[in-house]
């Protein structure tokens, strides 16, 4: 009988520290995305020197989708020369729950922010 109860005991924390662990590990997912998202609209700024309209309102939704909201884009308007460093940037809230108590959850705000420094490298065939 000693037994049911002692894997009972142990059958629970090992659940508990799953869930709490899980609980913690999803903004670093989150932002994981994020980066991945950025990443790759960070090559379109190295190669064209801009993001159009489009482009940005793109990013938004995909970031938006991923559960990021205020998002803010900076980026450089001026036109670029060749190798020239080009700073993006793209920040916005994650809202995550987490556990406060057993039974209780909480929302928690995370600050998200991705910068990066691309050069233009955009060739022109002349």
């Amino acid at each position: 009988m000693d037994q049911y109860v002692i894997f009972g005991i142990v059958l629970i924390l090992i659940v508990a520290m799953l869930v709490g662990g899980i609980d913690y590990l999803m903004p670093v997912y989150a932002k994981l995305r994020m980066n991945d998202t950025c990443r790759d609209y960070a090559l379109i700024v190295a190669a064209d020197g801009q993001l159009l309209e489009s482009e940005k309102e793109d990013l938004k939704t995909a970031l938006s989708s991923s559960g990021i909201k205020d998002i803010k884009l900076n980026l450089d308007t001026k036109s670029f020369k060749r190798k020239e460093i080009i700073h993006f940037e793209v920040s916005g809230v994650y809202e995550g729950n987490h556990f406060i108590s057993l039974f209780k959850r909480g929302v928690k705000d995370y600050d998200f922010k991705f910068e990066e420094d691309v050069a233009y490298r955009k060739i022109w065939n002349h």
